[in-house]
């Protein structure tokens, strides 16, 4: 994710982007971020590397617990076949 150089602004918002993802960003700070983003397109894009960036971390854990789920399920399945 390319961060923004040189605008101390730019670098306190992007502290923000992860509240602002999670619709925990509220009033003033949403609507100020809001409008940086309408005017910073180098913001927008790395909110949006950002959004997409936990999407597929999202996606890995989704992945990952059936995965785990498929195996343990797997596991049991074969110790109650070796009980007899």
């Amino acid at each position: 994710m390319k961060i923004p150089e040189g605008d101390k602004h730019c670098s306190k918002l992007l502290e923000q982007f992860s509240a602002y993802l999670e619709d925990d960003l509220k009033g003033d700070c949403c609507k100020q971020l809001e409008a940086h983003l309408a005017a910073c397109p180098e913001c927008f894009e790395s909110l949006e590397q950002f959004r997409q960036l936990l999407g597929r971390c999202s996606e890995a854990r989704s992945s990952d617990s059936q995965t785990v789920s498929g195996s343990l399920r797997k596991r049991i399945l074969e110790k109650i076949r070796n009980l007899d």
